[in-house]
């Protein structure tokens, strides 16, 4: 997709929800130029565009989603605040989340990120860290904290997370 269609995708999933539909773009722009950044012009608008996300998206709005981090269109953000996303991190399409929420590495040498699929929802004050996999269909519960894999079409919550239930999906339990 291109960055239009990106924009438009996460248009119509965060419909009236405007100031976290700002914060959104500003990423889709700056994960852009950073994308573009080995053309001359593109490098220059990266650098100063850069700027101005660390300095007002980052730090005066609390929203750090590092524009090295891959997220797929339609992305909807509840309440912006204090949302990390670390870098190469891998969101899916039409992820939700909600603030307070932390998703990267554990900070050591292992510098791996979580690989996120589609139609996830997180809740508020969730963390999700290191090398790890979270399927499709999948919602993590308000406060978990998920530290390994979470297979598709399930629920879970906790600390540590814990599975809650599975999903039927077609009259078939996966």
């Amino acid at each position: 997709m291109n960055l239009m269609q990106l924009i438009k995708s996460d248009y119509l999933a965060c419909n009236s929800i405007s100031r976290t539909f700002f914060l959104i773009v500003s990423y889709r722009i700056a994960r852009y130029l950073f994308l573009k950044r080995n053309f001359f012009v593109y490098n220059v608008i990266f650098k100063v565009y850069r700027l101005f996300y660390r300095a007002f998206i980052n730090v005066i709005c609390s929203f750090d989603i590092d524009y090295k981090s891959d997220i797929g269109p339609g992305l909807v953000v509840y309440h912006g605040l204090c949302i990390v996303i670390g870098s190469n991190v891998k969101i899916g399409k039409n992820a939700r989340i909600r603030h307070c929420t932390t998703i990267g590495n554990k900070g050591n040498q292992d510098q791996s990120s979580p690989i996120i699929g589609d139609f996830v929802n997180i809740g508020s004050n969730s963390v999700i860290i290191g090398n790890i996999r979270i399927g499709n269909n999948v919602t993590i519960g308000a406060g978990s904290v998920v530290l390994n894999d979470v297979n598709d079409n399930m629920t879970v919550a906790g600390n540590p997370a814990k599975l809650i239930k599975t999903v039927t999906v077609h009259g078939l339990a996966k």
